[in-house]
């Protein structure tokens, strides 16, 4: 069975390309569901007996994401549904946030299962390979010995090896030491340690010759390995199964061996939390709600003032700001510095996300039904997944927008900013 999450090298966990695939399709099953009962008045049972096909259909019809989205009046027709658009728009308007569940879901149920995998210090790299060819040992056939005149029957083309003497009563092994027999007769007896430095008479003038220090012999190979390489042996980087290991120089791809501090859709809130309390003037109340933030999320708020501090022009010692928060909230320098870095990263997106937001309501659409997309882009900008499933994800959400104009400011705008997310989230 192919896994649906695997470990990344911060040592978080993340759904794997066969993961990606599967939450799309749970997803489109539970919206097809819903809509076959709500939308079509089918019976829960009805909907049961088409949604049980809904497997084999999609394996068939779907082998990218964005089959997801293209084959859509195929998804349309298996329902019965001759109203395709219909369908569309009640899919791009119910997909996001679906998917958000499903995802999360997804993860809490199979991380554990990947963890006792990865994480586990007893853990055998053999049992996984069982694992994976599992499906390919069970649909072998037995084999056959000695073979009957039907298995034995082979191509034309096929070459076989002849061995003199030839019984097909013995087993293979019995065959090898027959032809063999006569060699390891004839072959000197191995001797440890060796009787003499020197070559043995008559041998060959071309021979190489080991000279083996007189009190080495006496020990046994094992000890003699281990006194001339322990030096290596003690310098030696211990062997990790999981982990991806640091390059000759040390050197680490930016800050990516950390696992992500804080999500975006968390600094989105923070963010729109602040704002609310700073409009209602309500001091008492933002002192209790931070009172109860993780120290995490306290950096962040930190960062936030510093850098909105560095962009008015204010001198920032970021090493300076890094011990101090990292030693007020009791978190390590790395972590910090990883907090600063996807704050920086998350503001880029809030901002431009807003100026979009603000552009697509003057293109034509109804102000309130444009932020009514706000919560589904902020969580399609969670910093998560691929850019490929990000893009399938954004023209998904954008099925519910009927005004030409705003469908393509939309479209433009964030698909540029789904493309910079490489650079801001390391994402691939």
């Amino acid at each position: 069975m192919k896994d649906l999450v695997q470990k990344k090298s911060d040592g978080s966990y993340d759904l794997t390309d066969y993961g990606e695939w599967m939450s799309y399709y749970y997803t489109m099953q539970k919206l097809l569901v819903h809509y076959m009962q709500k939308g079509m008045q089918m019976t829960p049972a009805q909907a049961k007996t088409k949604a049980d096909k809904l497997f084999d259909f999609t394996e068939k019809n779907v082998q990218t994401l964005d089959d997801y989205l293209d084959k859509l009046p195929d998804f349309a027709g298996f329902i019965g549904e001759n109203n395709q658009a219909r369908v569309a728009a009640f899919v791009g308007q119910h997909f996001i946030n679906s998917l958000d569940t499903v995802k999360e879901q997804l993860l809490e149920r199979e991380i554990p299962k990947a963890k006792e995998k990865y994480d586990n210090p007893f853990r055998v790299p053999g049992n996984e390979i069982l694992d994976h060819f599992a499906d390919l040992f069970r649909k072998a056939s037995p084999l056959v010995w000695p073979p009957t005149s039907e298995t034995a029957a082979k191509d034309e083309e096929e070459v076989v090896v002849a061995i003199p003497g030839d019984d097909p009563e013995k087993l293979p092994g019995e065959k090898l030491l027959a032809a063999t027999a006569a060699a390891f007769a004839k072959a000197r007896p191995l001797q440890w340690p060796p009787e003499s430095s020197s070559p043995a008479s008559g041998a060959d003038e071309e021979e190489q010759v080991l000279v083996v220090d007189p009190e080495e012999a006496k020990k046994l190979p094992g000890q003699v390995v281990l006194e001339r390489f322990a030096a290596m042996f003690q310098n030696a980087k211990a062997l990790r199964l999981s982990a991806d290991e640091e390059d000759d120089t040390g050197d680490k791809a930016g800050k990516s061996n950390v696992p992500s501090q804080l999500g975006f859709k968390e600094f989105a809130q923070i963010t729109s939390s602040i704002s609310k309390f700073t409009r209602n003037k309500d001091q008492e109340g933002y002192q209790a709600w931070y009172a109860r933030l993780k120290p995490e999320q306290k950096a962040a708020i930190a960062t936030n003032n510093f850098v909105s501090q560095e962009q008015k022009g204010g001198a920032v010692d970021w090493s300076d700001k890094t011990y101090s928060m990292a030693t007020k909230l009791l978190l390590t320098n790395d972590a910090v510095e990883k907090i600063i870095e996807e704050v920086k990263a998350y503001r880029t997106v809030l901002s431009t996300l807003q100026g979009t937001m603000r552009k697509a309501a003057q293109a034509g659409n109804d102000p309130a039904s444009v932020q009514k997309l706000y919560p589904q882009l902020v969580s399609i900008f969670e910093n998560r997944d691929t850019i490929a499933s990000k893009k399938t994800s954004l023209k998904m959400m954008l099925l519910q927008i009927t005004v030409p104009e705003t469908k393509q400011v939309l479209q433009s705008e964030l698909s540029q900013l789904v493309d910079r997310l490489e650079e801001l989230y390391h994402l691939d």
